[in-house]
């Protein structure tokens, strides 16, 4: 480990980890393919994975969460880009499937799997419009939110599609043919094709055809779960329906069904090919609750009901408003001013007014309503009094969601200190899975996020009569780290 300054205790937390990836990786996926490895700090901010060391900037590299986030992502890269190298012109496999086995596999381990598929299903719901959308094919490198959110996220998404698909011993054996084959060669998405192909016997062809050549994704739709008497129990009907402009995809729907003394929900599989289709399962007991891919296994784009409101979904709009207040002095509405001028280069389709120029907000987009003068931040008022939650926060940013019609999202920013404004126009935007991010200080310092309380789903239903129950949380899958030991 090279560090421009003496640091024991750094030292030894990283050269620990190190050992940990390095074993994880090894049992995961074959022999590590260099001499050594080392880490390496440099004199600018960076992140860079290359063979056999990697580069972490001064600030970085002291970021207490990058040792369980960044750093195994770029020490898996040995493996992945650095021991097999990318053949780009088929599209850069590389970063999602890193993606998956290091940040996922990690918050799997802890048990957030689900909840990390969740978040890159929510990324590109709100930052891919369907006019910016591209197929994997051309991912070459991540130049922004947009090729993010598809080269990185949708790639994951369909290594975990082809996991759930084999298993996760046919996926292990996969990747390690693959690997072994192709170290220090060239490869792509068809060679990584034959390696599963060849392990499970199986035509793949048109599942990654689907995956790398379509843009777009399916938006899933509950339209029906009825239940009726039969002579040997219940039967239950549950019709999905495929509800994107583009044409139907080939899906596995996971379904997961709660029935009458049972205690664990049983899963189902509805096989779609068509723009609709139908389960139909019988069983003894009564079913009292269907839900459908509660643990986020498919890539598509996620039904509102599934995400609260978050940050992202002001960051993510082609066109919104901010509304600042007229009632603030001259010193807070330069700083507001110079917040929103920031934010109108990444979004032209920003557009700015003045609360004392409108008499109520527009009804379509996302609004952003800015200091607690404005005439419209009453909206957040029920926020604003829950005190556990804003405590001693000096800068707030604030969200949430109302249905009139469609659904609309409003932010709400205020601040006892403007100096912390040109900060926020910086950091806030990287908050955009988050409901809430509250800061402190000049720079600001962020000092609480987090995520609003679900409570509806349109993809989860009770069958009635209702019974008061608390349905048990359904688990998700056992960490792919578990099938190598």
């Amino acid at each position: 480990m090279y560090l421009r300054q003496p640091d024991p205790d750094l030292a030894k937390r990283y050269l620990d980890a190190t050992i940990e990836y390095l074993t994880l990786y090894e049992r995961l996926l074959g022999p590590y393919p260099y001499a050594k490895f080392a880490l390496v700090e440099n004199f600018w901010e960076s992140g860079y994975g290359m063979p056999s060391f990697t580069l972490l900037g001064p600030q970085v590299i002291q970021l207490p969460f990058i040792i369980r986030t960044s750093y195994p992502h770029e020490v898996l890269h040995n493996w992945l880009g650095n021991g097999v190298y990318v053949d780009v012109s088929s599209g850069n496999w590389s970063e999602g499937l890193t993606t998956y086995l290091a940040d996922h596999l990690l918050k799997e381990q802890e048990g957030n799997g689900a909840g990390y598929r969740r978040t890159t299903l929510q990324s590109y719901t709100h930052y891919v419009a369907s006019q910016d959308d591209f197929p994997l094919i051309r991912f070459r490198g991540n130049h922004g939110q947009i090729s993010q959110s598809v080269g990185y996220g949708k790639t994951l998404m369909l290594f975990h599609m082809l996991r759930m698909e084999l298993g996760d011993q046919q996926f292990l054996h996969g990747l390690r043919l693959f690997y072994r084959t192709y170290q220090f060669k060239a490869a792509g998405f068809d060679e990584l094709r034959d390696a599963f192909e060849s392990v499970s016997g199986r035509s793949l062809r048109r599942f990654f055809s689907q995956w790398l050549t379509r843009t777009g994704a399916p938006i899933l739709k509950l339209a029906s779960a009825e239940t009726s008497v039969t002579p040997q129990g219940y039967r239950l009907k549950v019709r999905i329906e495929q509800t994107q402009p583009e044409t139907p995809f080939q899906l596995h729907v996971p379904l997961f069904v709660h029935f009458a003394e049972s205690e664990q929900a049983v899963p189902y599989i509805l096989e779609m090919d068509e723009r609709a289709a139908t389960l139909v399962i019988d069983s003894e007991t009564r079913p009292l609750k269907v839900s459908v891919d509660p643990l986020f296994d498919l890539f598509r784009r996620l039904d509102p009901s599934e995400t609260p409101s978050s940050l992202g979904q002001l960051f993510g709009a082609k066109q919104l408003f901010a509304v600042v207040p007229d009632a603030a002095d001259a010193a807070t509405q330069q700083a507001y001013m110079r917040l929103i001028k920031q934010w109108q280069q990444r979004q032209p389709g920003l557009t700015l007014l003045r609360d004392s120029a409108i008499q109520q907000l527009p009804d379509s987009g996302p609004v952003w309503i800015l200091g607690n003068n404005n005439r419209f931040a009453h909206l957040f008022e029920p926020l604003l009094a829950q005190q556990e939650l804003i405590g001693k926060s000096d800068t707030l940013a604030l969200t949430l969601s109302r249905t009139r019609g469609n659904r609309q999202t409003f932010g709400y920013i205020s601040t006892d200190n403007p100096t912390a404004l040109g900060g926020l126009a910086r950091k806030l935007p990287h908050y955009g899975r988050y409901s809430y991010a509250l800061f402190n200080g000049d720079e600001p310092v962020i000092s609480r996020r987090g995520e609003w309380r679900l409570t509806d789903n349109a993809l989860s239903v009770l069958l009635g009569p209702i019974i008061e129950k608390a349905y048990p949380q359904i688990p998700d899958h056992l960490p792919l780290a578990r099938a190598s030991e």
